[in-house]
């Protein structure tokens, strides 16, 4: 990447977002340091929100460009982020790991549009982006036992919660995100 970006005059980083866009985005996704994540949920919370790549992952790259498995997706979101950031409880379903889980139904789930809410202190405005196709999220669950991708099983909802049927392939991801970054996904 260095000398393409010396050939063309430009950072490095410029040089890889140009050859992303000339060439085949979903190259990027599946080199060997790339980690699928993103977040900036803090400093500009009232000019942006990428809290939803995740979410488009799965619908846009998955669902409609099929160029990734479900499964990749899933491996792409848990555990490729959890091991380079060296969480060694984290990014599997396994009996004594922590997780984040999320049912979803892979054959609705999408972004919606982003919203302006003045929910911050002092009434200071945010956006927020929710998702459709989430029947329920889990945060910080300490597996007791394996679980795997469901398909037309019933579905446990937290405590107190409804979780509405899933018409597709309903699966737990493991992820890492805060409570928090997960919210502004949903």
């Amino acid at each position: 990447m260095a000398e393409i970006a010396r050939e063309r005059g430009v950072d490095p980083v410029e040089a890889m977002l140009d050859l992303a866009i000339e060439k085949d985005l979903e190259r990027f996704f599946v080199h060997p340091v790339a980690v699928v994540t993103f977040s900036d949920s803090g400093a500009h919370v009232s000019q942006i929100i990428d809290s939803s790549l995740q979410i488009h992952l799965l619908s846009h790259w998955v669902r409609e460009r099929q160029a990734f498995t479900l499964e990749q997706a899933v491996r792409m979101l848990t555990l490729v982020p959890a091991t380079h950031w060296g969480f060694s409880d984290r990014g599997l379903v396994r009996e004594g790991f922590v997780a984040d889980l999320l049912a979803f139904d892979s054959d609705t789930i999408a972004s919606q549009m982003p919203e302006v809410t003045n929910d911050l202190p002092a009434g200071a405005r945010r956006l927020v982006q929710r998702a459709r196709g989430i029947a329920a999220p889990w945060w910080a669950a300490r597996c007791s036992c394996a679980m795997a991708s469901t398909r037309g099983a019933a579905r446990a909802a937290p405590p107190g919660a409804e979780s509405p049927p899933l018409g597709g392939t309903g699966l737990a991801l493991a992820g890492m995100r805060r409570k928090s970054d997960a919210r502004s996904a949903l």
